[in-house]
C-alpha cells in the first residue's frame, strides 16, 4: 500500500491523499479528473488533476513485517529449525522492495491532459 500525498502549491507542504489506488489511471476512475483537495497546513481548498499525485513507500509495513518476522525468527529458532528461521530474514527487505517499486510504478505513469 502506497502512501499518496499532493503537494501544496500555496505553502508548498506535503499533505497526504486517501487513496487505495495502485495508478493514477485507477485514481482517475475512482475520483475523476479533477480531484477537490484541502491542505492540511495552510487549509487552502483546490481542485487538482490526478498527476498532482504522487506516492511514496509505506514505511510502516515493512517495520511491522520486521517485528514479526524477529518473533518468528526466534521461535523456529528455539524449535530446532534453525534453517528456516535464518531465510525469514529476508521477508523484511522483499517487502521494502516491493513498497518502493509499487510507489515508483505509480509515479512513473501519467494521464494524459485533455
Amino acid at each position: 500500500m502506497n502512501a499518496p500525498y499532493f503537494t501544496c502549491t500555496n505553502c508548498h507542504e506535503d499533505t497526504r491523499y486517501k487513496s487505495y489506488a495502485t495508478d493514477r489511471v485507477e485514481l482517475e476512475r475512482e475520483d475523476g479528473t479533477e480531484l477537490r483537495v484541502t491542505c492540511s497546513h495552510c487549509h487552502e481548498s483546490k481542485t487538482i488533476h490526478p498527476n498532482d499525485i504522487s506516492a511514496a513507500p509505506n514505511k510502516v509495513i515493512p517495520i511491522v513485517v520486521g517485528v514479526i518476522v524477529a518473533i518468528l525468527m526466534l521461535v523456529l529458532f528455539y524449535m530446532g529449525w534453525i534453517l528456516i528461521s535464518a531465510i525469514l530474514i529476508g521477508a523484511p527487505f522483499a517487502v521494502w522492495a516491493a513498497q518502493q517499486k509499487s510507489a515508483a510504478n505509480f509515479n512513473g505513469y501519467r494521464i494524459r491532459r485533455g
